[in-house]
């Protein structure tokens, strides 16, 4: 895509986005950035709602595929490879990756420890395996070939159904986990901070 084409999509000129950003890449990344940020917060706001429950992973990855999905620019980031974006995610510094690891990491012993996981189990596995899928279908097109939006979708809910099939019903109300707002904190704060 060029600077061209991305000055129209958001209706400015090109010449203005030379003047705020140094190149594609650096335009691209600070549109990574903010998409983020937007998306964590529209998660909270969904999750709030009352139509999906904040204490079950399987809703919590559920809503955030509808997010990304509602997101063309993003869903473009597991779509097309070869394009702007495809090439900005391979770039990516690894400590992005490795924080948000640390962070589902902690989101998991949370909701264990709150009895919302099945005992047994093993949640450093759970989170290198989560962790790993997303890495994963970020390559897979490039690797594999293309992925429509509808394989997508459909790998994103099978995954969903999958945690789901990890998670116990409490016995009481419990508490959204603390972890989980931080990890939304966190989403929004590093986006921020970047």
């Amino acid at each position: 895509m060029k600077m061209t084409t991305l000055a129209q999509l958001v209706g400015i000129g090109t010449g203005a986005l030379y003047l705020e950003f140094e190149s594609k890449s650096s335009l691209v990344e600070e549109l990574l950035r903010d998409g983020t940020r937007v998306m964590a917060q529209d998660v909270a706001r969904r999750l709030s709602m009352g139509k999906h429950d904040p204490t079950k992973l399987s809703d919590v990855y559920l809503v955030g595929a509808e997010v990304l999905f509602a997101d063309p620019f993003y869903t473009a980031a597991f779509l097309d490879p070869d394009g702007v974006l495809g090439d900005a995610v391979a770039s990516m510094h690894q400590d992005r990756y490795k924080t948000r690891h640390d962070g589902l990491r902690d989101y998991l012993h949370e909701l264990s420890e709150a009895g919302l996981l099945k005992e047994g189990v093993d949640l450093e596995g759970l989170a290198l395996t989560m962790s790993s899928y997303t890495i994963g279908l970020l390559t897979a097109a490039r690797i594999l070939g293309p992925i429509s939006a509808e394989h997508l979708r459909a790998s994103l809910i099978t995954m969903a159904d999958l945690l789901g099939g990890l998670e116990r019903i409490p016995s009481a109300h419990v508490e959204v986990p603390e972890a989980y707002s931080q990890m939304l904190n966190r989403l929004t704060k590093e986006n921020l901070d970047d």
